[in-house]
């Protein structure tokens, strides 16, 4: 858990931000800022796109960060899929003209 304070420094670095929101069991993903305002992505209330960070529970924050490693895998898959699609295209394009 992590305090208020630190909520848009974790954004700015791009970690996975969840919030408690008005002391109830209410969790919202947060995905920017904009001067106190949080950005938020709401499961319970989807019409609300954004909350006062002081509507933020002290100290039920939470952090993930993503594994390098995990990133570096799904990038190769990305990369695979690119290949693998360019790869189908031109088999068409060239039995094509069979």
């Amino acid at each position: 858990m992590v305090p208020n304070s630190l909520i848009k420094l974790n954004l700015d670095v791009g970690y996975i931000v969840i919030m408690q929101i008005n002391k109830g069991p209410h969790y919202v993903l947060a995905t920017g800022y904009t001067g106190n305002t949080i950005s938020v992505n709401d499961p319970l209330y989807p019409a609300t796109k954004a909350y006062d960070i002081s509507t933020v529970v002290a100290g039920k924050t939470a952090i993930y960060k993503v594994p390098v490693t995990l990133l570096q895998e799904w990038s190769k898959l990305l990369i695979w899929d690119n290949y693998l699609s360019t790869a189908i295209k031109l088999w068409e394009i060239f039995h094509f003209f069979e």
